[in-house]
């Protein structure tokens, strides 16, 4: 069996491979109630508990996005009434 001569060019280090949550600041350093600084997913966990858990966080972007989709859809009504548009009834219809 016969080795090859390297000339060096193999010997490069392949560029290190960057985790998905690298520049998310859920993860980044915390200092915990212990006063232990931690990140990663025990930042990401200190972090959920300081917003009143998973179930709140949810709750409150639920609110936001509700309260965003209601804005966006007065604003999108109040342009239509505009500009000669026809609009809803402003009336009830007669019953017959």
């Amino acid at each position: 069996m016969t080795k090859k001569k390297s000339d060096g060019a193999d010997n490069k280090a392949a560029p290190k491979k960057q985790s998905p949550t690298a520049n998310d600041p859920w993860y980044s350093k915390v200092t915990a109630e212990s006063g232990e600084v931690v990140s990663g997913g025990a930042a990401l966990l200190v972090r959920t508990k300081a917003m009143g858990g998973q179930s709140a966080i949810i709750h409150k972007v639920a609110e936001a996005a509700v309260k965003e989709a209601t804005q966006a859809a007065t604003a999108a009504y109040v342009k239509t009434q505009s500009d000669g548009v026809i609009g809803f009834p402003k009336q009830k219809r007669k019953s017959k």
